[in-house]
């Protein structure tokens, strides 16, 4: 079997997950062969015999063991960002991912010829040379990631869905819709771009034979505009579980008291002290992210002895610091050069060194510290330094919340808001979080003193948490949902 996949640009979640699939189908090669050579069923791996099945139905080839290559898998990437220096908008920084996103998979770039390659536009990822290049590859299926840019557009009209089907991966969502559905004339003109946008997607929906569903805002997304529930597959949303939690094993609880460390390093270096309850906010400091909102319902919890920490950077930065300054008697000016935004070894020269600065008042009831852009080998130390994680976004942009499932490894519940993705699978009031309204300080404000109050319970809830997202959310788990969908068609 060989397999396309379509993806605007390498991601720091996809990538393992890619060189997990790349793994899987060099061991469906392996066991189509072995079999081929009439090992006894007892010999051979069970999930290989599996696989091997898999591979002769969708390839029709049972026997040809020739045609099976190693190389099954092969990625078409439509940008090169995050792996060259790019600005990045919603950080307000250049950006390179100090991870490795190609390694381990066969990939390709295929030239984008936009006059303004991203994917903040429809034009901003155009291909010409797509089609051709996959069908060159010859697969046997193709995965897409997402729809709305012109090179898959022009591929979805083009491609012979005869030749190889195709399969979708999105995980978009209608939480932010539902909750404006009949609140007046706004939302009257919001109901006519929904029905004009879901006339669109019926439409091109029917060019694909599978959905893989991250989950179940997003099965309903899909249903919603006319796909049924045959063609629905689920296909968790899923981050590289092993790395962030190898990283907070190694070496950060005392054996006998489990007593958490990792971060305290990082904790010390901001001036936080070990006692102080953190509601941790790792992200773009931009509007929909509604960074603003969680400082205002921070500040008026009131609560003692907890810090509130920044953890990002972007165009509501310097906004943010001067409310959160009016609440404060100085700053206290902190420069470190281990948490370096671009350097991956962790030493920084002094033309990168960071300030971060932390909000201090005289009887310490409110503290707000800014910890600015942090890249991806730095992220398990940053939810060290955190007891909660709060994602308090608005709108239908948080389309799931991967840093959820990233904190959730190194043991911290959540706090997000009814918009956010993953709210319906992952967050279970009380038990792995809490959910409240978006949009509102009162609701948020209360959702902080809950957690606060709930103190003693926080590490169980964590553990709970992330006990949900590696037994259900993992590459593993990913690749099996992957697999069962081609083997459905």
């Amino acid at each position: 079997m060989r397999l396309a996949i379509i993806v605007s640009h390498p991601i720091q979640y996809y990538s393992p997950w890619f060189r997990h699939i790349a793994e899987h189908m060099r061991q469906v090669v392996e066991g189509t062969r072995r079999e081929a050579r009439g090992q006894r069923p007892e010999d051979v791996d069970p999930d290989s015999l599996h696989a091997a099945e898999l591979a002769r139905r969708v390839a029709k080839r049972p026997t040809d063991t020739n045609n099976l290559q190693q190389n099954a898998l092969r990625v078409f990437y439509l940008w090169d960002f995050g792996v060259t220096e790019k600005t990045d908008k919603g950080f307000g920084k250049v950006v390179k991912w100090d991870v490795d996103l190609l390694e381990g998979y066969d990939h390709e770039l295929v030239p984008n010829v936009s006059a303004r390659p991203g994917t903040d536009w429809f034009g901003g990822l155009d291909n010409p040379g797509l089609s051709q290049r996959v069908k060159v590859f010859a697969p046997d299926a193709v995965l897409q990631f997402g729809y709305n840019y012109k090179s898959l557009v022009n591929f979805d009209l083009r491609w012979n869905t005869k030749r190889a089907p195709l399969l979708f991966r999105g995980d978009s969502h209608l939480l932010a819709e539902d909750g404006e559905r009949g609140k007046g004339q706004e939302a009257m003109g919001t109901r006519l771009k929904r029905w004009m946008r879901e006339i669109g997607l019926r439409l091109h929906f029917r060019r694909f034979a599978c959905f893989l569903a991250v989950g179940k805002a997003n099965a309903d997304y899909f249903r919603a505009h006319g796909v049924p529930e045959s063609k629905i597959v689920r296909c968790p949303h899923v981050v590289d579980n092993a790395f962030f939690i190898a990283e907070k094993n190694a070496g950060t609880r005392h054996e006998a008291t489990g007593d958490k460390e990792e971060g305290r390093g990082l904790r010390e270096e901001l001036g936080i002290p070990e006692d102080e309850l953190v509601f941790l906010f790792a992200g773009k400091l931009e509007e929909k992210k509604q960074p603003g909102q969680l400082l205002e319902a921070f500040l008026a919890a009131d609560l003692p002895k907890a810090t509130l920490l920044f953890v990002g950077s972007g165009e509501l930065e310097s906004a943010l610091k001067e409310k959160a300054k009016g609440i404060s008697h100085g700053w206290k000016k902190i420069n470190t050069d281990i948490f370096s935004a671009g350097d991956p070894a962790g030493k920084s020269s002094s033309h990168q060194e960071t300030e971060n600065c932390q909000l201090t008042t005289d009887d310490s009831a409110h503290r707000v510290v800014f910890l600015e852009f942090q890249n991806q080998s730095r992220m398990p130390a940053v939810y060290g330094t955190g007891d909660v994680l709060v994602l308090p976004s608005k709108g239908r942009y948080e389309t799931w919340g991967l840093a959820v499932n990233e904190a959730a490894c190194c043991g911290l519940p959540t706090i997000v808001s009814s918009h956010v993705g993953c709210g319906p699978d992952l967050i279970e009031d009380g038990v792995t979080g809490w959910i409240f309204e978006a949009g509102n300080v009162l609701a948020l404000k209360r959702a902080l003193e809950t957690a606060a109050a709930n103190r003693h319970r926080l590490a169980a809830m964590g553990e709970a948490l992330k006990q949900r997202v590696t037994r259900e959310y993992s590459y593993q788990s990913a690749t099996e949902a992957l697999l069962a969908a081609l083997n459905k068609l």
